[in-house]
Order: C-alpha cells, then sequence, then structure tokens
C-alpha cells in the first residue's frame, strides 16, 4: 500500500480491464474467470471490513476487452474457447452483473464506469459503435437498470473509448490504450506522451489517467498526473510472450480517493493467487 493519509469518507475505485472472456490459454478459460472474479469479491469484501476510512462508494473502472472477440488476428479462432462474441457478450454481462449486485450488498454504494476496447469490434472498417465491449455495457446497463448505473459512451454519445470521469471533484481520464504505440515492446514512453499532450487539450486537465490493452499492472507519475495501467485476468497468455516478451501481471489496481487528494492509497490486487 502507498499515499498519503486517510481522511474520514472516501470512494475506491477498481480498475477492471482485459478479461479477454472467450479467451483459452493453458492457464485460462471461463471457468478461470468466474473462479478469478469470485475470489475478488471475497477480497472486495474483507478489504471493507479492515479499511481504516469510512468509504462511501465504490467505483468499478472498466478500461475495455471484456470479450476477446473475434476476427481480431488470423490465428484467433485457435486461441479461444468460445468463438461467437454474441455469447462472449451475454456470458460477461450476465456474470457480472450478479457479481456486481453481490459486491453491491457489501460496499452500498457502486456504479460502474466504462469504455471499449479494440477486441470488442466486428469489423476494423464498420462503425465505431459495431462493438460488441459497447454491445456487453447495453447489456449490463440494462440488467443492473435501476439497481447500479452503468455510465459509457453509448451510440452518438461521444467517443466510446475515452471518457472523462469525475469523482471528489478530482479528474480522472479512462482509455481503453489501442491507440498507443509502443516503443521497443515497451508502452510507457507513449503513454507518456499521450497523456501530456491529452492534458493540454479539451481532455485536460487531468489527475489521473487509467488504462488497459498492454497486459501491463504499473504506475507512474507524468509531471502532476498519476498514470495506472491495468494488468489482465488472463495468464500464460501467448499475445504478451510474443509481444511485451514477458508475462502478463494477473493484477488490477485499487485505489481510495479522498475530497483532497486523487489517490490516497493504492493496490495492487493479484487475481490469480
Amino acid at each position: 500500500m502507498e499515499g498519503s493519509a486517510f481522511s474520514q469518507s472516501e470512494s475506491v475505485v477498481l480498475c477492471i480491464s482485459d478479461t479477454h472472456l472467450g479467451k483459452k490459454t493453458e492457464t485460462y478459460g471461463a471457468d478461470v474467470f468466474h473462479t478469478r472474479m469470485n475470489a475478488l469479491k471475497g477480497k472486495l469484501r474483507d478489504m471493507r471490513d479492515w479499511l481504516p476510512s469510512c468509504p462511501d462508494e465504490l467505483i468499478i473502472m472498466v478500461s475495455g476487452d471484456m470479450i476477446d472477440g473475434d476476427g481480431i488476428f488470423p490465428s484467433q479462432s485457435h486461441e479461444q474457447e468460445i468463438s461467437d462474441p454474441r455469447r462472449q457478450s451475454l456470458m460477461w454481462a450476465e456474470f457480472m452483473a450478479e457479481w456486481l449486485k453481490d459486491v453491491k450488498a457489501i460496499w452500498g454504494n457502486v456504479r460502474v464506469e466504462g469504455v471499449c476496447g479494440n477486441h470488442g469490434r466486428s469489423n476494423p472498417s464498420s462503425a465505431v459503435s459495431n462493438n460488441y465491449d459497447l454491445i456487453t455495457l447495453d447489456l449490463i446497463g440494462a440488467y443492473l437498470k435501476g439497481c447500479i448505473p452503468v455510465n459509457y459512451n453509448s451510440y452518438g454519445q461521444g467517443d466510446p473509448f475515452v471518457r472523462k470521469i469525475q469523482i471528489r471533484g478530482h479528474s480522472y481520464l479512462l482509455y481503453h490504450g489501442d491507440t498507443i504505440r509502443m516503443f521497443q515492446g515497451i508502452p510507457f514512453y507513449g503513454i507518456t506522451q499521450r497523456n501530456l499532450r491529452w492534458n493540454s487539450s479539451a481532455l485536460g486537465p487531468i489527475d489521473v489517467s487509467i488504462c488497459g490493452h498492454f497486459h501491463v499492472a504499473a504506475s507512474w507519475p507524468i509531471n502532476s498526473i498519476r498514470a495506472l495501467c491495468t494488468g489482465t485476468i488472463v495468464t500464460n497468455d501467448p499475445w504478451s510472450l510474443r509481444v511485451l516478451g514477458m508475462e502478463s501481471p494477473s493484477a488490477w489496481w485499487i485505489f481510495g480517493v479522498s475530497d483532497e487528494e486523487p489517490i490516497t492509497w493504492q493496490i495492487q490486487m493479484d487475481l490469480a493467487a
């Protein structure tokens, strides 16, 4: 854990990304996704009991690639347990709707803030809104209507891949990250440059930026911005070994937000333990 002193009342943010439901590796599939998410629910229950602050809401930041999609690369179907993206979307939304209801019973106030990833696209040349991640958010929003708010940029409402979110007066930029180039297999320079430009654009000012896509769990300062990369729940991922040359950390970030500071404490949640 790192950060400054706790306040009496806080929001807690859990960053979720790159669940890639439908993908199959030596140690990951739909059953493992369910098992790891249920284990995370238990960790969230324990955390709620021992936090010295008084959290009054839990915000789930979903930064894309909830499903694995299809046709993203030529051999993808050979690395999948479930190849139909419609089935992937339905499975994710049905499971996560019940998961979020259970989490709400523990935490009280829960809301979801989401963006799309590149794996949800059905065809790179079709409309941006033709994205199964967006359909997944549509489904879970319908399942949780009147129970848990699910906020995202739907059809015609703005960029579904980038959103600016306010929490206790602080600005959080949530994005997937697939349009950021890596240099020598490392994403940090590209992320740093993009955040500096965004911060001086209409998207600024930014206190904290949160992305997925790179299957890396990392946190570093960019001038006044705190940049967070979320990891992935997938283990033994061939993409990470081929592209990054390293194993993906199966970890997501959770942190506190006070009225005074955008991050008061920060913990890396191990998903495979």
